[in-house]
C-alpha cells in the first residue's frame, strides 16, 4: 500500500477513515503533481483539483452509506 494511505480497521471502517484517506490521496497527488514542478498551472488550480477529488470521493462514500441503510 502506498505511503499516503493507511489500512482500514479490521471491521467496518468508520466514515471518517474514508475521508481521511481521500485527503491523504489528494495531498499526495498535489505534492507529486508535475504541474507544480513545471510551474505551468497555478497552485490554485491544483488545489481546486485536489479539493474536487476529495469532494467526489466523499459523495461516493455518502451514497454508499445511504444504499446500505434500509
Amino acid at each position: 500500500m502506498s505511503e499516503h494511505m493507511t489500512s482500514p480497521p479490521e471491521r467496518e471502517p468508520p466514515k471518517d477513515w474514508w475521508l481521511e484517506n481521500a485527503c491523504r490521496i489528494a495531498a499526495h497527488r498535489l505534492r507529486n503533481s508535475p504541474y507544480l514542478s513545471a510551474n505551468t498551472i497555478p497552485i490554485r488550480e491544483q488545489l481546486k483539483d485536489s479539493v474536487e477529488f476529495v469532494r467526489l470521493v466523499w459523495e461516493a462514500i455518502e451514497q454508499s452509506l445511504r444504499e446500505e441503510d434500509p
